[in-house]
């Protein structure tokens, strides 16, 4: 089976990937609060392969999400501290579904959604596979494949052609 690959990348790699948002774009700009800059950037990303895709919105629900976060520690610097200087919401940033919760939330999708890690950086192959594996399964029409990295972020509309 053959498909259609409309990609868009972003190299982006520091946290001033967050300013690549436009909160103007977001359909709930209150999840601004719970997005770090990793997922600002993915949703970005993502929102740019859908836009060059002419992806509808919403994109109902035979449209799947695939999202693969590169693995990381949490950062020592991150936990240095009290408790009470951690923002009231900051669990919610580091939950590994949120980044797939926030892209079906801005796109309409209401397909299969997986989130998955790895440190191999194997990330655009893994996220590929299982989008292939999905449309040739018949679980999902199109699939919306995005990933966040220390490269940056990269992210792609896949259909059968």
């Amino acid at each position: 089976m053959a498909y259609d690959l409309i990609q868009m990348h972003c190299r982006i790699t520091g946290p001033e990937g967050a300013a690549t948002l436009d909160p103007a774009r977001l359909r709930q700009r209150k999840l601004l609060k719970v997005m770090d800059s990793r997922t600002r950037s993915l949703v970005a990303a993502a929102q740019a392969a859908a836009d060059a895709a002419g992806l509808p919105y919403p994109a109902g629900p035979r449209c799947a999400l695939c999202v693969g976060l590169e693995a990381s520690s949490l950062g020592q610097e991150s936990w240095t501290g009290t408790a009470a200087d951690l923002p009231p919401l900051w669990m919610l940033t580091w939950l590994p579904n949120m980044p797939a919760a926030h892209l079906a939330l801005q796109l309409g999708a209401g397909g299969p959604a997986h989130t998955f890690s790895c440190s191999s950086g194997q990330l655009w192959d893994e996220a590929l596979t299982l989008s292939r594996e999905w449309l040739e399964a018949g679980e999902a029409d199109r699939v919306l494949a995005a990933i966040a990295g220390r490269d940056g972020v990269r992210a792609a509309v896949i259909s059968p052609s």
